[in-house]
C-alpha cells in the first residue's frame, strides 16, 4: 500500500524576511493599513494568545491530576481512552505558534505604518 504524502503548509514570510532572501518584490508587498486598525488587531491577537495559553494550561493541569488515560465505559466492559486534555493542548500549541507568528506580521505592519504616519525631516524637531 502506498504511504500517502503528507502536504505542508506554506508559511507566508514577512516583508523582512524576503529582503533577506533576496525574493522581496514591491508590487506583491503587503498594502498599508492604518495604525489604528493594525493595533486593534495586534491587541485582539494577543488575547487571543492569553486565552489559548490559559486553556492548555488548563488541560495541562487536568492531564497532571486524572492521568493521561481515563476510565471510560460502564460496569464490565469498562474500557481506557486517551484524556481528551492532550488533544486540547495539542490544539492550543498550534494554534499559539500561528498567533505568534501572525503578531510578528502585525509588528513589522505597525513599524511600516509608523515609518509612514512619521515626517522624513522635522525642521521644528528641537525647537520645544
Amino acid at each position: 500500500m502506498p504511504r500517502k504524502k503528507v502536504q505542508h503548509m506554506r508559511v507566508p514570510l514577512t516583508d523582512s524576511e524576503k529582503r533577506s532572501r533576496g525574493t522581496y518584490q514591491k508590487a506583491r508587498a503587503t498594502k498599508a493599513r492604518d495604525l489604528e486598525t493594525i493595533r486593534a488587531d495586534a491587541s485582539e491577537v494577543s488575547e487571543s494568545l492569553e486565552s489559548i495559553q490559559f486553556s492548555a494550561k488548563d488541560a495541562a493541569r487536568s492531564v497532571r491530576k486524572l492521568g493521561v488515560v481515563i476510565p471510560s465505559g460502564r460496569g464490565a466492559a469498562s474500557t481506557h481512552k486517551p484524556h481528551p486534555g492532550i488533544r486540547i493542548m495539542a490544539w492550543a500549541l498550534a494554534a499559539a505558534r500561528s498567533l505568534k507568528r501572525e503578531l510578528v506580521f502585525l509588528k513589522e505592519e505597525e513599524a511600516l505604518a509608523q515609518a509612514a504616519q512619521k515626517p522624513e525631516h522635522d525642521e521644528f524637531e528641537g525647537l520645544d
